[in-house]
């Protein structure tokens, strides 16, 4: 957790069981974006992640989320567990706003800084290396679903296999999401991302 507070990460919120069951209290940042959120536990940073909307909108994803929403689903269980463990779960987040561009392109620091963070702290609810890759949360598909039907997604279809000295190298298809497509923003896997 120190890590986070030397970047610059702070408390916007926690998680609470009532009456209705999961609730998340969010006391700030709530329409920040691009942003990072962590969950802690213990002191422990059990998850991180990234979003393109605003804050409170992702963050309420794990509140009731859909039966495609896998990452959702498999980390409001465990934010659920934590709390049968007797244990409380506190959010961070993390927000730069300011206008970064390496000649045209607009860099969105808190989607640069995810694959590190995560590569360097290991939280265990991110799962592992093969799941984040195998199985990307379709975090932009919430902001394509309330989008006018005259929206279509763009998609850059199967990529062409690269061959250098005769072996060929990995492929990988990208999927643009609109928010993504809009912004200018997207992420190459980790798998292929290199070194």
């Amino acid at each position: 957790m120190e890590m986070l507070t030397a970047l610059g990460f702070g408390r916007i919120g926690a998680w609470e069981i009532g009456p209705q069951g999961l609730r998340l209290h969010l006391e700030r940042m709530g329409d920040d974006a691009p942003a990072l959120y962590a969950f802690v536990v213990a002191g422990a940073v059990m998850y991180i992640g990234k979003t393109t909307r605003p804050l409170r909108r992702r963050l309420y994803g794990y509140l009731r989320p859909g039966e495609t929403q896998r990452t959702n689903v498999r980390v409001r269980g465990l934010i659920l567990d934590a709390f049968q463990d007797g244990k409380a779960v506190e959010t961070l987040g993390f927000s730069d706003k300011r206008e970064q561009r390496l000649a045209t392109f607009r860099l969105n620091l808190p989607a640069a800084l995810e694959d590190d963070l995560i590569k360097q702290l290991s939280p265990p609810w991110n799962g592992g290396k093969a799941d984040r890759t195998a199985n990307p949360e379709p975090e932009d598909r919430l902001a394509i679903d309330n989008s006018p039907a005259s929206a279509p997604v763009q998609s850059l279809g199967q990529a062409p296999t690269l061959t250098h000295s005769d072996q060929k190298q990995p492929a990988f298809t990208v999927r643009i999401g609109r928010t993504y497509h809009d912004q200018g923003f997207f992420n190459v896997p980790v798998k292929h991302a290199g070194n």
